[in-house]
């Protein structure tokens, strides 16, 4: 009997020591689950479901974008600015430079007139007609004496006493020769340029975007708010894209302007101003006295008493003046090299 209690007794120790050591392993003996932390003072295991943000597009400095259409260059950011201010550098997030482009280009107002000069070297060509009426003072005579004067100094082929009635007619007298200088004004102010426009690309996708679309950097000032894409040519922006805010620039200009060349017609104008001059000595000779002045209108002039006519001096006045071309500007500014850009909507 004291061998069966002792053999019993022993029993139940090993069985405590098998257990001890089995609730060492980290099984919950009461609940029969396996307690995974190896904590065996605790039933709250460690969660190992919990999301992490490694695969997220980081919000406010980034945002998730469209990639660029084939053909197509960016996305970029873009800056635009006052023409006389200093562009921004190309650099941080986006350090690729692109394009720098002309807008908002505008023309000033030119001025083009044409003028032409007195005239020089005008003459007057032909004859004009002296008229001899002796007493009669309404110079009205059937059959007057006459003589045809283009020469400066005629003499009339004797002696006529003074006192007499004369009279001139120029309208014989007609405009010859000469020229008119050219008196243009050419004004044509350079083109100016309001605003310049630039981009920067290249940035890197940090990744957590779907659906193929890129993680970029959020613009900032300087910069446009919207990334854009751009590519040479005039064209549209791609069909169903984000980017569909069109605009066009051109990276130059060609300017042509000019006025056109003026010229100066030939003098017109005549020489009815002419007149002559009734003096006593044959040829004009020097210390003539002048006896009568008459003006080419065939106005009857009474001739002085005081010595015989002997001669007449012709004084040849041409009142001309030159037409001048028509002024007008030629050629224009135009844009070359055209830029499409293409912008998501604000």
């Amino acid at each position: 009997m004291k061998t069966i209690i002792i053999l019993m007794l022993l029993a139940l120790v090993c069985g405590c020591s098998v257990v001890a050591s089995m609730d060492g392993y980290g099984f919950d003996l009461d609940s029969g689950t396996a307690d995974t932390d190896g904590d065996s003072d605790s039933d709250a295991d460690t969660d190992t479901d919990s999301d992490t943000d490694s695969d997220v597009c980081p919000a406010g400095t980034h945002a998730c974008v469209e990639d660029t259409v084939a053909g197509w260059n960016g996305p970029s950011v873009l800056y635009l600015g006052a023409a006389a201010s200093t562009l921004p550098a190309c650099g941080g997030d986006y350090p690729e430079a692109g394009i720098d482009a002309l807008t908002e280009l505008t023309v000033p107002s030119s001025t083009c007139d044409c003028g032409c000069g007195d005239a020089a070297g005008v003459t007057c060509a032909g004859s004009g007609t002296l008229e001899y009426h002796g007493t009669t003072s309404t110079c009205d005579t059937s059959s007057p004496s006459f003589w045809y004067l283009s020469a400066a100094c005629t003499n009339l082929g004797g002696e006529i006493f003074g006192g007499r009635y004369y009279s001139f007619d120029s309208s014989g007298l007609i405009v010859a020769g000469g020229s008119c200088p050219v008196e243009s004004v050419e004004v044509i102010p350079p083109v100016e340029l309001a605003t310049r426009l630039m981009t920067c690309g290249g940035a890197t996708d940090a990744g957590g975007c779907t659906g193929g679309a890129l993680c970029l950097p959020v613009p900032e000032p300087p910069f446009e708010g919207e990334l854009c894409i751009w590519r040479s040519g005039e064209v549209l922006c791609p069909s169903g894209s984000a980017y569909d805010q069109r605009s066009m620039r051109y990276t130059d200009y060609s300017d042509t302007r000019d006025c056109a060349t003026c010229t100066c017609g030939s003098p017109a104008g005549s020489c009815a101003g002419s007149s002559v001059t009734l003096v006593d000595l044959a040829g004009c000779a020097t210390g003539y006295v002048e006896l009568a002045d008459l003006p080419g209108s065939e106005t009857c002039v009474l001739s002085s008493s005081a010595a015989m006519t002997r001669a007449a001096i012709l004084d040849k006045v041409a009142d001309t003046a030159c037409t001048a071309s028509a002024a007008s500007l030629e050629g224009s500014v135009v844009e070359n090299t055209p830029i499409t850009i293409c912008c998501m909507a604000p």
